[in-house]
C-alpha cells in the first residue's frame, strides 16, 4: 500500500545534536504526560520516549506521525501511547504494527482514539485485538471522518466486530484504502462488506483474504472502480 503521508515530517530523528540537554517546558513537567514520563522513562520504548520528550519540550505540533513497529508495547505501553495522542493536534498518522496489543491494550487506546478527528492514516496491524479488542476501537474509529487509509490487517477479528465503523462508512468522504487481510472474515462477510463499502465513493483499494473466483467477481461487481488486493496505480507507489 502506498504511504499517503510520504511528504510528512516524522518526529523520528528530529532531535538535533545537543538538543537532549534542553529543559522541558515548566508547564509540561507537571502535566499527566510529564508525570507519566517521570514514572516510566527508564522502561519506556526508545521510540515512544522520543515522542514524549518532543511533546514535553513544547513541540507537539511537530509530531505529525507516530510509528512504532515490531516492538512490544503490551498493555502498559498502549496506555502510554493513549495518554499522549490526544495532546497531538497535528497528528496525521498513527501506526502500531506488531506490538502485541491485545484486548486490554485496545481498550486503553479506544478511550482516546476518538479525539484524533484529523487523522489521515490509522494502522493497527499484526496485533492480537480479536473480536473484543476490535469492537472496542471500532466506535472511536467511526469518528475519524478524515481517514484516507485504514489498515487493520492481521488482528484475528470477524466482520461483526466492525459494527460502528460500517454504520458510518458513508461519512468517510476521503477514505481511499482499507486493509482487512489476516482476519477471520468469511467470503460471505467480505461480500457483505463490499456492498457497504460501495457507499464510499473515494475508495481506491480494498485488501482482504483470498476468496473463490466467483465470490471475487461478485465483490468486484459491487466495487467496479476499486482495485482488489493490489495497488490501484502500482507505478505511482
Amino acid at each position: 500500500m502506498g504511504n499517503v503521508l510520504s511528504q510528512c515530517t516524522c518526529i523520528k530523528g528530529v532531535l538535533d545534536k545537543g538538543e537532549e540537554n534542553l529543559a522541558f517546558k515548566a508547564d509540561m513537567s507537571d502535566s499527566p504526560v510529564g508525570v507519566a514520563f517521570t514514572k516510566h522513562e527508564s522502561t519506556m520504548l526508545a521510540e515512544l520516549k522520543e515522542y514524549y520528550i518532543q511533546f514535553l519540550r513544547g513541540n507537539a505540533k511537530k509530531i505529525k506521525q507516530i510509528r512504532i513497529e515490531n516492538r512490544e508495547l503490551s498493555d502498559k505501553g498502549s496506555k502510554l501511547v493513549a495518554l499522549l495522542i490526544p495532546e497531538l493536534s497535528e497528528l496525521q498518522e498513527l501506526t502500531l504494527r506488531n506490538n502485541q496489543i491485545g484486548t486490554v491494550g485496545a481498550q486503553k487506546l479506544a478511550n482516546e482514539l476518538a479525539r484524533l478527528t484529523n487523522l489521515k492514516v490509522l494502522t493497527i496491524a499484526d496485533n492480537q485485538l480479536g473480536d473484543e479488542g476490535m469492537t472496542a476501537i471500532a466506535g472511536p474509529i467511526s469518528y475519524m471522518k478524515s481517514l484516507k487509509v485504514l489498515n487493520l490487517e492481521g488482528n484475528g477479528f470477524g466482520s461483526d466486530s466492525l459494527g460502528e465503523i460500517l454504520e458510518n462508512l458513508s461519512e468517510f468522504e476521503g477514505l481511499k484504502v482499507i486493509n482487512l487481510k489476516g482476519n477471520n472474515i468469511s467470503s460471505r462477510g467480505i461480500k457483505k462488506l463490499s456492498k457497504t463499502l460501495s457507499q464510499v465513493k473515494t475508495l481506491e483499494e480494498f485488501y482482504f483474504d483470498d476468496v473463490k473466483e466467483r465470490d471475487l467477481q461478485e465483490i468486484q461487481n459491487a466495487l467496479p472502480n476499486v482495485s482488489l488486493n493490489k495497488p490501484k496505480n502500482p507505478e505511482a507507489k
